[in-house]
Order: structure tokens, then sequence, then C-alpha cells
């Protein structure tokens, strides 16, 4: 199951945003269903736009150029020795979110997975916070993936 959100200028200047879900719980059969969507404030599609732009979206790194963020030092005795290593917390299942923006000529393609969790145990990674920003405003505006 996936859902894809996607919001746009047509050519005729004119603000969409829709969510579309495309569902494969049959093997070999592929449901498609669009809905048009509306933000829940009177700021307007452009607005949003803006909202989503504040979340530094523009240019967030890959999830996977920050994994180095996602780890606490700890420390060990070994043959006498004390040593350095790093735990690392990941989450296995759960969502992950491909992004990708654009305005003009600036483009920015990342991927997320688990950002809401992880930013529990991660607190402080400035990325997390902008990306679950970033899921905040379309839940907020659109009501899209509310129960989560």
């Amino acid at each position: 199951y996936k859902e894809i959100f996607r919001m746009y200028e047509d050519s005729s200047k004119i603000w969409k945003a829709e969510l579309i879900d495309y569902n494969t719980k049959v093997p070999a059969q592929l449901k498609v269903q669009k809905h048009n969507l509306k933000p829940k404030s009177d700021m307007g599609l452009d607005l949003v736009w803006m909202n989503i732009q504040k979340t530094h979206i523009q240019d967030l790194p890959n999830m996977s150029d920050i994994r180095w963020k996602l780890q606490k030092p700890a420390f060990q005795e070994i043959n006498g020795e004390k040593e350095l290593f790093w735990i690392v917390t990941l989450r296995s299942g759960g969502e992950g979110f491909a992004v990708h923006f654009r305005l003009g000529k600036k483009s920015n393609r990342v991927f997320y997975s688990n950002p809401e969790s992880l930013l529990e145990e991660y607190e402080n990674v400035d990325e997390l916070i902008y990306f679950s920003e970033l899921l905040n405003v379309l839940r907020t505006e659109f009501g899209v993936w509310e129960n989560k």
C-alpha cells in the first residue's frame, strides 16, 4: 500500500493538492484512487506551500547521510582496556517517506524511514525535526496520515 501526496501549481497558476492511493492487496491487481485535497485552514494552498518550504525540505540531506547522528557513544572494557563503540538505534518496519521537492530549477529528493519515532530517541537532530515538521504541515492542513 502506498500513498502519494502531490501539491503543484498548474499551467493556469492555480495550486492543487491531491492524495493518490495505490493498493495492491490482491496480487496482480492495482487499485488507484485519487482524492483532491483542500487545506483545513483558510490560508490557501500558496501559504501552505510556504509552510512546506519553511521545513527546509529543499536542503535536507537524505537520511542515509545523517546516520552518523543517529548513534550514541558507549564504553566497554575489553581485555582490561576501555574502548569506545557506538550504539545505533534504528527502527525496522513502520513508515517510509520519499519526497521529491522542486521549486523552479531547485530540486531535492530524500527518503526518511520512521522519522517521528526516531525523533523521540534523537530529539536534537535538526533533520528529523524539520522532516517531522513537514509531516505535521501535511497532517494539519490536509488530514493525511492523521492516525499515525
